[in-house]
């Protein structure tokens, strides 16, 4: 239980999360609160996620090929476009998001080019449609709320659970 979502905006979401063991440790979820590497990919991966020291849990994220060995970050802020590409590499995805040729851009504003498969797969997958302009804001930091977003459209969008 956390003592601090009660009347948030994301309280519902963060709550059918937690039924369903997904996770921020600690007894306050900071809905607002930018959140670090870490956090979101242990948030991600809280309900298969066992007793994993940190480095154990990054060689694993490493050896499924969601991060890279160079990636590796944890107290770094997660952005927009780094949620995308992780959340997409969690999926299996990351052959075809390597390659933004082969993506038009759904956003309004512009995305890095490097990101733009997995800009363009978060928006087809009905992950992220962006914020209320339609904008991807790619480099802006994420808030636990946000990331709680991000997972819950993943699980419901996906029928990953």
């Amino acid at each position: 239980e956390y003592t601090d979502i009660s009347g948030q905006w994301c309280e519902k979401v963060v709550k059918e999360l937690l039924d369903n063991g997904y996770y921020i440790e600690g007894d306050r979820f900071n809905p607002n609160m930018n959140i670090t590497q870490i956090n979101f990919l242990k948030y991600l991966y809280s309900p298969m996620q066992s007793n994993y020291s940190d480095d154990e849990f990054y060689n694993m994220l490493i050896q499924n090929g969601v991060v890279k060995k160079e990636e590796k970050a944890p107290g770094s802020l997660v952005s927009n476009q780094e949620a995308a590409k992780f959340i997409i590499r969690y999926l299996g995805y990351d052959q075809i998001a390597i390659h933004p040729e082969i993506f038009t851009n759904p956003f309004k504003d512009n995305v890095d080019e490097k990101y733009k498969g997995y800009a363009a797969m978060f928006y087809a997958l009905n992950i992220n449609k962006g914020d209320s302009n339609g904008n991807f804001n790619g480099s802006r930091s994420i808030s636990n709320g946000e990331a709680a977003m991000i997972i819950y459209n993943l699980i419901k969008n996906n029928k990953i659970l």
